[in-house]
């Protein structure tokens, strides 16, 4: 069940073996501008059930479930308009079906939908925790796990039933394995590599032991974590010697992990930075002092 921000209500589950849906009015009335009466009924071609719904925040509905195709029984999505009618934009036709592999029994129960538009599926792959993720237009989406699949073995016959997301985006997966309480936790989104070379024009020489600071303003769609924070200061060519030894009087001073000085020349590889090891999380709008 899903309640709308206007007090409607969308339940959703399975009905001669097909996705039904059903819209109340805050009285408990059917909604009569939703579908038939009220009333949605779409088939995947196989048997299906729906086990989830969410709202999307322009009025979609996103349901999970899964299908029996009589060979195998996949994850099986759809997401309908605000007036109950499927999607076309989505998958094909409002539709999206997810074979694991080859004859595994995929059993949909869960869907999230990321800040980002993104929208996972959770569930079960041959007794493994199972999810997929796809891009707002109902595709798998490559850069999650892989090609947009990820299963999880916890070392017993291992059932997913609902998924949450934590504040800075991570996936948290709840169910059993083994009949005990079963949690796994994943990273919804990628690593930010950020490359900040100072403009030379822009600086003013400073003597050796002199403060040095810089304001570094991230503007980002969602949080990210930061796996490669690295820059760059290119020195006057009084300082092309030792230890930068730089025959064209570009010396290049590269700050890498802990802020330790590698040196190197302009004429060389200017790209061939040291990384930081991963240590924050730059939320949306955030702004970080180095």
């Amino acid at each position: 069940m899903a309640l709308q921000p206007d007090g409607k209500l969308v339940v959703a589950g399975d009905s001669d073996a097909n996705f039904a849906l059903a819209r109340y009015n805050s009285n408990g009335s059917l909604d009569a501008s939703f579908g038939s009466g009220g009333k949605v009924i779409t088939s995947f071609g196989g048997t299906d059930q729906a086990s989830a719904v969410i709202l999307q925040p322009d009025g979609k509905i996103v349901v999970a479930g899964q299908t029996d195709t009589g060979v195998s029984i996949d994850f099986a999505l759809a997401r309908y308009m605000p007036d109950g009618s499927l999607d076309g934009a989505f998958g094909s036709g409002g539709r999206v079906t997810t074979n694991f592999t080859g004859t595994s029994d995929d059993l949909g129960a869960a869907v999230a939908l990321q800040s980002d538009g993104k929208i996972v599926v959770g569930g079960t792959s041959d007794d493994n925790f199972a999810l997929a993720r796809y891009t707002p237009a109902g595709v798998l989406d490559a850069t999650f796990g892989t090609a947009g699949t990820v299963t999880t073995n916890l070392g017993g016959e291992d059932l997913l039933h609902a998924l949450a997301l934590q504040p800075d985006g991570a996936i948290v997966a709840v169910g059993e394995s083994a009949d005990r309480f079963a949690l796994a936790r994943y990273q919804a989104f990628g690593q930010l590599s950020l490359r900040l070379v100072l403009d030379p024009e822009a600086i003013t020489e400073f003597e050796p032991g002199d403060a040095f600071h810089f304001d570094l303003i991230i503007d980002n769609p969602r949080p990210q974590q930061t796996a490669d924070l690295y820059f760059a200061i290119l020195l006057p060519s009084a300082a092309a010697g030792a230890p930068f030894n730089c025959p064209g009087g570009d010396p290049l001073a590269l700050f890498g992990p802990g802020f330790s000085v590698v040196p190197t020349c302009l004429s060389g590889n200017p790209q061939t930075f040291v990384p930081l090891t991963p240590n924050m999380v730059i939320a949306d709008g955030s702004d970080r002092d180095a």
